[in-house]
């Protein structure tokens, strides 16, 4: 069902090519009668209902900050249109309420139980500023109201509301948005796959949720994400400030992370825990990154990264050596283990750079990260200990 007759009949044709035995019609979630209609027309035509995919949705307008990280005030709280809100509400919230209530009244009155499955979207879990406010909140509510609906149908035998939650997939959604490369760009930092998905990668989890294979799954939410909803960095701008903020709470431009180098990865993350009770953890085993270069010559460093983000300030970080390179050795033989660097959020890497080597700091170690930006370690010891004689 869709309420694009044109596409929808595009589809049917092939799926009729591909042998399937389909049957079709033009309807509007959020219209409810005529959602009525179409849904019961579909059960006596195919000899009942077995499975209800909830998937109709619109992208809306974007949020407070455009993918390029400037401000979007047609995209704040108090910017946001009437119109804007209750459009998208009223088909990604409310045409999921009508699919819902329709599917289970169909469902009890057949009494063979059945599957019905919603897309939600990873922004009901996790707030991106360029993905506007009223695609949030609806998503967030259609994921609350599927868990309520599978208690409530569990003893009719109804496996409900087994959420899927797609991050950044190129469809049509958006009037065609996802299919722009700045937009793809943009979304695909938010992963650490560092790219956006196609329609066929959601394939298999739907059909798991519409098989027999799911049989004791019911009121969760499965994200198909590529990661993103563990990746923490999301960077959204504070307007009163006119910077870049990363979502634990610090500017981009300031410090943002503090990093040791450990001789026992596992014995440093306990004694952090039991000293100043910190964490969660987050894990990355191996990380050499991507074109690494360690005082002009490529570099093969391996390491283990165990971070963690202490209220909303800065980041934390240790590593152990798994490869001993010649970076990790001199820094070993010239240090020891302990303190390694400090970090700064950058939003323009090469002209940063270029300011600390005008300053006389000598660039030791750069390489790419999988989110796609670049990290740059500038030593700075030298010109202390020059400073300080």
């Amino acid at each position: 069902m869709d309420r694009n007759a044109e596409k929808l009949e595009g589809v049917v044709t092939d799926l009729r090519k591909a042998g399937g035995n389909v049957w079709s019609a033009v309807a509007d979630v959020a219209q409810r009668e005529e959602l009525h209609e179409s849904i019961s027309a579909a059960a006596e035509k195919m000899g009942g209902l077995d499975v209800a995919f909830a998937n109709a949705g619109i992208g809306g307008d974007l949020g407070f900050v455009l993918p390029d990280g400037s401000a979007n005030p047609s995209g704040t709280i108090d910017g946001l249109e009437d119109q804007a809100w209750r459009r998208v509400v009223e088909i990604n919230l409310s045409g999921a309420f009508n699919t819902l209530a329709i599917v289970a009244k169909l469902l009890k009155t057949q009494g063979t139980g059945g599957r019905i499955i919603v897309t939600t979207s990873v922004s009901a879990t996790i707030c991106i500023g360029f993905v506007g406010m009223a695609y949030n909140a609806a998503k967030a509510g259609a994921r609350h109201m599927a868990r309520q609906a599978a208690r409530e149908l569990a003893p009719y035998g109804i496996n409900v509301l087994n959420c899927i939650a797609p991050a950044s997939f190129i469809t049509n959604i958006g009037a065609g948005a996802m299919a722009k490369p700045e937009v793809q760009a943009a979304f695909a930092k938010l992963s650490p796959l560092g790219r956006c998905a196609t329609t066929d990668e959601i394939q298999g989890l739907a059909l798991l949720l519409a098989s027999d294979a799911s049989s004791f799954i019911t009121g969760a939410e499965i994200p198909i994400d590529g990661g993103s909803v563990t990746w923490p960095c999301v960077v959204s701008l504070d307007p009163t400030r006119r910077v870049m903020n990363f979502d634990f709470g610090q500017p981009l431009t300031s410090i943002i992370q503090m990093a040791y180098v450990v001789q026992d990865i596992q014995a440093s993350m306990k004694q952090w825990v039991s000293c100043m009770n910190v964490g969660p953890w987050f894990y990355l085993e191996r990380w050499g990154g991507d074109e690494a270069v360690y005082r002009g010559a490529p570099s093969e460093t391996e390491i283990a990264l165990r971070w963690h983000f202490p209220a909303t300030l800065d980041r934390t970080d240790s590593a152990s050596r798994l490869k001993s390179r010649r970076c990790i050795r001199e820094l070993i033989q010239r240090t020891g283990y302990g303190f390694h660097h400090f970090g700064l959020g950058s939003n323009d890497y090469d002209a940063d750079i270029r300011k600390y080597q005008q300053r006389g700091y000598n660039l030791a170690f750069q390489a790419r990260v999988p989110t796609g930006g670049r990290v740059g370690y500038v030593d700075m010891r030298e010109l202390f200990r020059a400073s300080s004689k």
